[in-house]
């Protein structure tokens, strides 16, 4: 194995209680219910994509900018003051780094966002690059994100690890031929028996993960 891909969110950092909140508070704000298919579709979206699904779905007066701005505020004051890394996570970033693996950062989450984040924790030097699902135009839950980071890295797909807690993105990077690492969340327990089955190793934390 060459090189390694994080996603961040649900993987890396203990975020996903505030993303899967982000959109139901804005909605309830405004008498609203968010389904669980709208969720669902949600998460495979970046931000920029979210604010303008919500929008039209619900046929919103708000301007596509105005959810945005509405999400980022909350967004970058949790990412600045109040995320915690998952356990062992960081430190197996680091191992990775330290056995000379290309590590990639692969998330749906915007740059803008990622950046204080990553200077908080001093990881600014601990990715190859950062993917971003607004810089490829491409969700997680398509192959073609994958297949970008394969192209762009020159190294053949059943060279990389994934580490994710998705199962769309776990689905969609074993498509073409990545060694997946489904990561547990507790939002993705309903699925997790599943999950284990699908993919290549699976573990509850970065603890029962050896990087080597």
């Amino acid at each position: 194995m060459k090189a390694v891909i994080f996603d961040l969110d649900g993987t890396l950092i203990d975020s996903m209680s505030m993303w899967k909140n982000l959109g139901k508070t804005f909605l309830e704000e405004k008498n609203l219910i968010m389904t669980d298919e709208v969720s669902q579709t949600m998460t495979t979206m970046s931000l920029t994509m979210s604010s303008k699904y919500l929008k039209e779905h619900y046929n919103l007066k708000d301007s596509s900018e105005a959810i945005y701005n509405y999400f980022k505020k909350v967004i970058l004051e949790f990412y600045i003051n109040q995320a915690l890394p998952k356990e062992h996570s960081l430190e197996t970033l680091q191992a990775y780094n330290d056995l000379g693996y290309d590590v990639v950062l692969g998330t749906a989450t915007n740059y803008g966002f990622v950046e204080p984040l990553l200077e908080r924790f001093d990881l600014m030097d601990s990715f190859k690059f950062v993917q971003t699902v607004d810089s490829v135009k491409t969700s997680k839950d398509n192959s073609k994100y994958f297949k970008i980071i394969s192209n762009k890295l020159e190294i053949s797909p059943n060279e990389i690890f994934l580490f994710d807690d998705a199962r769309f993105a776990l689905s969609a990077a074993k498509n073409i031929g990545i060694k997946t690492v489904a990561v547990y969340d507790k939002y993705s327990d309903d699925h997790w028996k599943d999950i284990k089955v699908e993919n290549d190793y699976a573990i509850k934390t970065f603890k029962d993960w050896s990087a080597k």
